[in-house]
């Protein structure tokens, strides 16, 4: 986590783009967009910070998984990983990504989850892994969309 924070930083410009993408007045999307952007120049958005936090994470044997999904703010992608005691912990490199909110977003608490409405998209394809290690559909409601019905 402190790995990335460190050396990738937010790429604002890459960022506007992505969102004249979704507007549709920019169909060029440069490949910053993800791992490669994060890793060999340094600069990101989300999408590889969470890409390059994976990729550690997969060389030290840590099971880890890119979330993709919103929050407030729109769009966002995170982590989920498998800490060394079995339990979940969510990561938020990109948003940990300075001073001052770096110890919020490793190990993210779930008012911090519920206070930023996110939500994730890919809720359906968690690995069975995370599941044994307490991911439910009740632990982590604030993820689910509202019409997502739960047993």
């Amino acid at each position: 986590y402190q790995l990335i924070t460190e050396r990738v930083d937010f790429d604002y410009e890459l960022s506007d783009m992505l969102l004249d993408v979704y507007n549709e007045t920019n169909p060029e999307v440069a490949i910053g967009r993800g791992i490669y952007g994060a890793l060999l120049e340094g600069e990101s958005v989300c999408s590889g910070y969470a890409a390059a936090y994976k990729a550690v994470c997969d060389r030290l044997d840590i099971p880890c998984k890119v979330l993709i999904g919103y929050t407030e703010n729109g769009d966002h992608a995170w982590n989920m990983i498998i800490k060394e005691d079995g339990t979940i912990a969510y990561v938020d490199s990109s948003w940990g990504d300075s001073e001052r909110w770096f110890s919020t977003y490793y190990d993210i608490s779930d008012e911090v989850i519920a206070a930023e409405n996110r939500r994730i998209y890919d809720y359906e394809y968690i690995p069975q892994e995370f599941m044994d290690a307490g991911f439910s559909l009740e632990r982590a409601p604030q993820f689910l969309y509202d019409d997502v019905e739960t047993e």
